[in-house]
């Protein structure tokens, strides 16, 4: 039982971290893409206009 706590509370802790990880990267990403969405918009508006 002890053991199967181990494992569960290892796993627990590495989905955790990959989770921490990914979610660091991915918030990254997303304001870059969002810089790059919001010039994009701003360059739109300026053919528009």
């Amino acid at each position: 039982m002890q053991n199967l706590n181990g494992i569960f509370y290892y796993k627990k802790y590495n989905i955790k971290n990959v989770y921490l990880n990914v979610s660091v990267n991915f918030s990254g990403v997303v304001r870059r893409k969002n810089i790059e969405i919001a010039n994009f918009e701003i360059l739109m508006l300026y053919c528009i206009l």
